[in-house]
This record gives structure tokens, sequence and C-alpha cells, in this order.
């Protein structure tokens, strides 16, 4: 058992057993999220996993404690989706399939008399385009607390496109799930097969993800967001994994994975998130990253779940937070897993 696993085992049955006034004096700051974070809910039930010296294990957290089962659960990992989607687009650039500097019109089926972004800022959120565009759907899933993108079509998309014009050029930082709705468009017209397909393909064959996959209506945590294979916002953050094939998602990029290099600098961190790694200095094939302490990021949050991957390749350290706490309802998983991976760095 190594340093980081026996820190977290006993730092949480440790909380379980002794006042939390008695512990203070000791506790690290991830020692104090994760404690509160579990409180937030009943069913709260929240998977951290690490990398550390070669060495990979996880530990189940709920608020009566560590499961001593370590059951593997699926959770939504929402934008986590993202980095597979950049991946594949790095992957086409590879093939010499496309350019990233290439603009989106040049793949999708649009009037000629405009300019429009090019894949590098859709990748890097450069694109001028916001998170989304509210239409009748969008507003009336909101209104019902499901999935605001259900039923946003691939044409629906294009049409925004077209409604919406952008200025031309890079555009600041300006963090959007549209963007990763267009490079899915993109990549269906050059391989001309569906996003599903596609990513599908990518994470079972290429990376041995045997649990990780899209448009599950039910898992065993509930609270899931119905997505279907007509919904353009899918390669946004439609993604169902468990803690193994992310812990082997993370060695594989501390492996050398493509899509990490900048694309863009975007000096885009807010408030008080640099203090605990939450940074954005660049951006990458979706990926995030914080340059001041050479961590590679990205998070996610659906309805019901929140997640978090980051890692240091130099290092060779990495960090994976899993929870079905909904953002709204507690302390999310970016701030958990950040903090734990500056820990580890010794940043904190």
């Amino acid at each position: 058992m190594s340093r980081i696993y026996r820190k977290l085992v006993l730092g949480l049955l440790f909380i379980s057993a002794y006042p939390s006034t008695t512990y203070a004096q000791t506790e690290s700051e991830f020692d104090i999220l994760i404690n509160q974070a579990v409180q937030a809910t009943d069913d709260a039930l929240i998977t951290v996993g690490y990398i550390e010296n070669g060495e990979s294990d996880y530990a189940v957290y709920t608020n009566k404690g560590i499961s001593v089962s370590n059951t593997l659960h699926d959770y939504e990992v929402g934008s986590i989706t993202k980095t597979f989607t950049g991946a594949l687009i790095a992957q086409a650039a590879e093939e010499e399939k496309l350019d990233i500097d290439d603009s989106i019109q040049d793949y999708l089926d649009l009037p000629k008399d405009r300019e429009y972004p090019t894949i590098r800022q859709l990748l890097t959120h450069t694109s001028g385009y916001p998170t989304f565009f509210e239409n009748d759907i969008l507003i009336g899933n909101l209104t019902q607390g499901i999935n605001p993108y259900h039923g946003i079509t691939r044409e629906m998309m294009v049409e925004e496109v077209i409604a919406n014009p952008t200025t031309s050029g890079e555009q600041a930082f300006q963090y959007s799930n549209f963007n990763a709705g267009l490079l899915g468009l993109v990549l269906e017209s050059v391989y001309g097969s569906t996003y599903s397909e596609l990513v599908y393909a990518y994470a079972s064959e290429d990376l041995d993800l045997s649990d990780t996959y899209l448009f599950e209506e039910e898992t065993q945590l509930g609270n899931n967001w119905i997505w279907s294979e007509q919904d353009a916002y899918a390669p946004a953050g439609a993604m169902i994994s468990n803690i193994e094939d992310m812990l082997l998602y993370s060695e594989l990029q501390l492996d050398g994975q493509v899509a990490h290099e900048s694309l863009a600098q975007v000096n885009a961190t807010t408030g008080d998130n640099g203090q605990v790694g939450i940074r954005i200095d660049d951006v990458g094939y979706q990926w995030m990253i914080n340059q001041e302490h050479n961590i590679i990021w990205h998070d996610g949050g659906t309805g019901g779940y929140t997640s978090y991957i980051g890692f240091n390749k130099e290092e060779q350290v990495a960090v994976i937070v899993l929870s079905n706490v909904p953002m709204d309802q507690g302390i999310p998983s970016n701030l958990i897993g950040s903090v734990l991976l500056m820990e580890m760095l010794g940043e904190i």
C-alpha cells in the first residue's frame, strides 16, 4: 500500500472515529474537503483514484466512511468526454484528414459568404460561441429539470451557426459545449461515421477501455441525464465510465498520449482557483493546461454528477475523482481532485 493510498484510507477512517475538532489539527485540505463532500447527501458516493510511483489505486468514500469492498460504480463523467473528442480530432489531423487551422466551413454545409471559426478555435474555446444557444427545446428541458441538450439535433446546431455569425479571428476564452458539438460534426464529416461509432471504437479498441460508453439512461447510481444518438451536444458530455477505466485512461496520458500540446494561450484562470491548481493558462486538444504547476486537467458536471482528471507528466502522478453529488449540492470534484493533486506535488 503506497503512501498516498494509506493517507486516503486512514484519513477518512480517522475522521469517522473521532470528532472533527480533534482531527482538525492534523487534517490536510483534501481531508477537510472529502469529509465535507460526503456529508452533502445521504447517498453520496465519491470515488478517488490516483497514480503515483507507477502504482494506482482508489478508495470509495461514503458518509459512513470508506467502503471496504471498493465496488466499481459507473459515473457520468460529463465534460471529460471533450478530451476524447479532442483526441479524435488530433488523430484525424495526424491522419491528414483535416488541418486544425482550417475553417469549419471546409467540413460543414455552411453558406460561403461569411467567415467561420477554425477547428483550433473550437478546440481551445476561442471561437466566440457561448456554451450553448438558447432555443425552445433547451429552455423546455431546463424547465423540466432534465438534460438541457437532449433533443438538439445536428441540423439545429448547423442552423444556429448560420444564424449566429462570429467575429473573425481568435476570440477571448469562453468555455463552450457548443464548440465540442461542432467538433463532433467535423469528425462525422471527415470519417463518414457517427460520433458514437468513432468514440466507441477509440475507447474500446485503441485505448482498451471496456466500461466507457455513451447514452445509458440508468446506471447503478441513478439520476442520469438522458442522451440519444441524435443529440448534437453528445461530444461535449455524454460519456459514462468507472474508476478503473479512468485510471487506465490516466496511465495512457502519463505515457504520452497525444493532444496535450498547447494550441492557444488563454490566461483564463478566475478568482482563487489558481491557488488550488485550477489554472487555465493554455488549452490543448480540449485539455486545460496549468503551466505554473505542469498540470493537464479537465473536469465535468451533469445534473447528478461531477468529475475530475488531472496529471503531471513530469512527476508521473495523476488524480481522478468521480462523484454522484450534484454541483449545486456539495463540493465539486474539480476542487477535491485538484487539491489532492497539488498536495501530492508538494504545492500545498
